[in-house]
């Protein structure tokens, strides 16, 4: 997306010259695929174009499956180099930490771009990048990383903050957050946190530490394995042991239910020199299976000054295990008691971040890139305007509302759908942008995200940004064996905001 006017530069050399950068990035791999790929590389080039007037300045290298490269993949023609690796899961490639390493070492890539999914928040990554390779990693350090990776372990430097979190099982659990020092939680706050047994999730709710309706968790559960709503007392004892049977040795947690809330997270970006900065808030509760298909900012559904309060809160969390890089916080808002709960934090660029890229006219993945190469924020273009007008506590006179673009079937419970596309049809304006994963001519393969396109739309008012994007996805033709219907949105779109008076 489009920053503020850049200064032009005969280099990248001269470029970080005259922005005190500590490191040169010359050669990125872009250890992803899909819509995480394609926007990263649209992205650099972009910048590249409008800062050297030369849109390779920066080397991309992309790893690409069999797969992949069958399907006609639209990332791949925008890569200086490829490696061709081996198909299937992604445990194969894209989030091997293995094949991602020998890949960075055999091109010489100076960093490593993570994006989003596959091996994006996995810690060992970094690590083995710092132990067996010269390429950077673009993203948090391996500790912080391990700080806020952990749900329980996030919510307990949150609440060790002051930060409003859900009552549950560890609410007493707390840690030392001293000033320009990581937040340590240890594998013994984090058990004191979890149930013991039967006997002790009986006690916690005797003492109304949890309350009914409240959630079991497996700390290491996910995919929807390891949780249950206990609604009562009679069914707490056998939630517990269908929980810690489906997922064996695993630490469990409890933690009450809110209803009736929005789910609103904080755009974060920090530099090594402690500067976190949070960059708006985006509203992203319309979801389907617990996957985002909505997204906008800025929520209307509070009002600023508790919006500000979101903002200082994830600043606040980030600080605390000293953030480096892009990241997301993210919270639950519960809309009759006007109160915002932490929920968890995001250690890496969120697939929704150009709600955020069009509200502060910003360029996030380069942001990134810059980052690493030593900036400070208020030397990146877009970011540092940015900064001035928060100060300035100037407000952006806009909305931006998106919508995700799924292959798959509304007529048959929301199943992924594969095949090629014969006709892609997307007319951009002045008001709409959006980027696919796969064009005409493509095809979506069995082992693509399911996501193969976003689109976006700017109005002034919610109103207005809202027209511009149903009228975008009317006209929208998506035409093949796949199935990407945008009925749905169209009817989501319809919800009413739920602040008074906007427009």
């Amino acid at each position: 997306m489009a920053g503020s006017e850049p200064n032009e530069y005969a280099s990248l050399d001269e470029f970080l010259q005259a922005n005190g950068a500590k490191r040169k990035i010359k050669r990125v791999l872009i250890a992803n695929n899909g819509n995480a790929a394609i926007k990263f590389a649209m992205s650099v080039r972009q910048w590249c174009l409008e800062t050297f007037n030369n849109a390779h300045e920066i080397e991309l290298v992309g790893l690409v499956t069999p797969e992949d490269e069958n399907s006609n993949a639209e990332y791949i023609s925008y890569c200086d180099f490829i490696e061709r690796v081996p198909g299937g899961s992604n445990n194969y490639n894209y989030a091997s930490i293995d094949v991602i390493v020998e890949c960075a070492n055999q091109f010489h890539c100076d960093a490593v771009w993570p994006g989003w999914g596959h091996a994006s928040e996995n810690e060992e990554l970094p690590r083995m990048l710092s132990a067996e390779s010269n390429a950077i990693w673009i993203g948090p350090t391996s500790e912080t990383m391990v700080a806020v990776g952990c749900k329980i372990a996030s919510t307990i430097v949150a609440q060790s903050l002051d930060i409003p979190v859900v009552p549950w099982s560890g609410s007493a659990v707390k840690v030392s957050c001293a000033e320009d020092k990581l937040a340590q939680v240890t594998a013994e706050h984090i058990r004191r946190a979890c149930i013991r047994d039967v006997e002790h999730l009986y006690q916690l709710i005797d003492e109304d530490v949890v309350t009914f309706p409240f959630m079991l968790k497996a700390a290491a559960g996910g995919g929807g394995k390891g949780i249950r709503i206990v609604e009562d007392r009679e069914k707490a004892a056998n939630c517990y042991h269908m929980v810690s049977g489906e997922v064996q040795g695993s630490l469990i947690f409890a933690m009450n239910c809110v209803t009736n809330c929005r789910h609103l997270e904080v755009q974060i970006l920090g530099d090594e020199y402690g500067l976190v900065v949070p960059c708006g808030a985006r509203d992203c509760t319309i979801q389907r299976r617990h996957q985002k298909i909505i997204e906008e900012g800025p929520p209307v559904c509070a009002d600023s000054e508790l919006i500000e309060q979101l903002m200082e809160s994830a600043a606040k969390l980030c600080r605390a295990v000293n953030y480096y890089s892009a990241g997301t916080v993210e919270f639950l808002f519960d809309i009759e008691k006007h109160e915002y709960y932490f929920l968890e934090v995001n250690a890496r660029l969120q697939v929704e971040h150009v709600v955020t890229e069009l509200m502060m006219d910003a360029n996030l993945p380069v942001a990134q890139l810059q980052i690493a190469m030593g900036l400070p924020l208020h030397k990146i273009e877009g970011v540092k305007q940015y900064m001035e007008r928060r100060s300035a506590k100037v407000a952006a006179e806009k909305h931006v509302i998106a919508s995700r673009i799924v292959a798959e079937n509304s007529e048959n419970n929301f199943q992924p759908t594969t095949g090629a596309i014969q006709e892609l049809n997307f007319g951009g304006s002045s008001h709409v942008w959006g980027y696919f994963s796969v064009t005409q001519g493509g095809k979506v393969h069995q082992y693509c995200d399911s996501q193969i396109g976003h689109i976006f739309a700017v109005g002034k008012t919610r109103t207005e940004a809202r027209k511009h994007l149903l009228n975008s996805l009317r006209t929208l033709i998506i035409r093949g064996e796949i199935w990407a219907g945008p009925r749905q949105t169209d009817r989501a779109l319809h919800v009413r905001p739920r602040v008074s008076g906007e427009n």
